[in-house]
């Protein structure tokens, strides 16, 4: 991310928040991964509700990250990963293991997609907000 910076500030990206997509943008394309972690525990855990909810998102926080404003990004890009990682499964009809039947899997899914975009979207406001106070 310090190269996506570097080059943001020498083309000018830097100024304001223009640069802010490229920390959302790239961590976002990580998030989209994390859910995919619980493979490492065998074929057999994939979709486990711990992976494949807004758990993985939680430790991301914690007070000391959201203090800076690419730490509040980091967040913001993780969020939105994992919310599109969880909606692309209710689409594709995603078997998440231990939640019995497929429109509670469904169900599951949507909903701590829905929690992802609204952790992302507080954040963000919380990150605007100070632009709009005179």
């Amino acid at each position: 991310m310090a190269i996506f910076y570097s080059l943001a500030k020498r083309y000018g990206l830097a100024e304001g928040r223009r640069w802010e997509p490229l920390i959302v943008i790239p961590v976002a394309l990580i998030g989209t991964w994390v859910p995919d972690w619980d493979l490492f525990f065998g074929i057999g855990f994939h979709r486990s509700p711990f992976f494949h909810s807004a758990l993985p998102v939680l430790p991301l926080l914690v007070r000391r990250l959201r203090e800076t404003t690419t730490g509040k990004m980091l967040v913001v890009g993780m969020s939105l990963g994992v919310a599109s990682h969880l909606l692309w499964d209710t689409i594709a009809y995603g078997n998440v293991i231990m939640i019995p039947g497929g429109m509670l899997d469904r169900l599951f899914l949507l909903v701590n997609s829905a929690v992802c975009v609204c952790i992302a979207w507080r954040i963000r406001r919380d990150l605007a907000e100070p632009l709009h106070r005179t």
